[in-house]
């Protein structure tokens, strides 16, 4: 109870009576990238957004109201994306979709992401209220994510950032440093706010993240030569790097339409970068609640 009761006496100092939410967040996941064929503008909209590879995003967040029109959301949010090469029916779509099928890369990252943005309300809101307890709302913010992409290489899952599969950090001047797996975003949402009791408000919100990298799916620029890799590294680790490099050779073992994976051949597309979308609820209960709690004697 004194807890509380502290929470309520901080609320009031830093709030006034504006009001604030503290709320968790469900939602599904979905890559746009490379590997997505988001990229690939023959493709489909709904065969890029791959469904099967969608996946789980959980979260918290606070709100600060200003007033019933403008607030402020600051959220931590953990989560997975995917996508997969393999997915894509070669030809069904012309030769963007057999060159992603053939390319046969495929990519799973885990995602935490910290952003703080700003929402308007477009009907006006404010929890625990009746007179201002709907409304559909815009918002925008930035933001930072940490990702981590992986592949699978002989039945486990491998962490590619380090490894430079498209020659990233090796001490050659044709070939760029390594890509950071910390990333600038800015979220773009859209969604709807309802207050379903003087405590408890919900709301389903879509939010599309762009972000500053096109490494999410370590895809982004040019194959590079089994050579290269062996003359920076091991053998043995060279034969791995190069594995996860050009999957090409386990859907064409004869090598009959190598020449679009030889060194120098397109990869990815690095003049458009990864994007990422959240479709989800939201579920909050209003600090202001708190207020008619009577706090015990000193």
């Amino acid at each position: 109870m004194l807890l509380i009761c502290l929470t309520t006496l901080s609320v009031s100092l830093v709030n006034g009576q504006q009001g604030q939410e503290l709320g968790i967040h469900f939602s599904r996941s979905f890559f746009l990238g490379d590997v997505s064929g988001f990229n690939k503008t023959k493709v489909p909209v709904v065969n890029r957004m791959q469904f099967d590879t969608w996946n789980f995003a959980y979260g918290v967040y606070h709100r600060l109201y200003f007033n019933q029109y403008v607030n402020m959301k600051t959220s931590f949010n953990i989560g997975q994306l995917a996508g997969d090469d393999r997915l894509v029916a070669a030809g069904e779509y012309g030769s963007d979709s057999w060159q992603r099928s053939y390319r046969n890369i495929h990519f799973k990252s885990n995602i935490y992401e910290f952003t703080v943005g700003v929402e308007f309300n477009m009907t006006g809101f404010q929890p625990a209220t009746r007179s201002y307890r709907f409304s559909p709302y815009v918002g925008a913010g930035l933001g930072l994510l940490h990702f981590n992409p992986r592949a699978k290489y002989q039945g486990r899952w491998v962490d590619l950032q380090p490894l430079g599969t498209e020659g990233q950090g090796m001490d050659n001047a044709r070939f760029d440093a390594n890509y950071s797996k910390l990333t600038a975003i800015i979220p773009v949402t859209l969604g709807l706010k309802y207050n379903i009791s003087p405590v408890v408000s919900m709301g389903m919100e879509i939010a599309y993240k762009f972000t500053f990298t096109d490494y999410i799916d370590d895809v982004s620029r040019q194959y590079v030569s089994y050579d290269d890799f062996n003359t920076f590294y091991l053998s043995e680790e060279a034969d791995m790097i190069y594995a996860l490099s050009n999957r090409s050779v386990e859907v064409d073992p004869d090598g009959i339409s190598a020449a679009y994976s030889q060194p120098g051949a397109e990869r990815g597309n690095s003049d458009n970068l990864d994007r990422y979308m959240y479709i989800g609820l939201n579920l909050s209960i209003s600090m202001d609640a708190f207020n008619s709690i009577r706090c015990p004697a000193w």
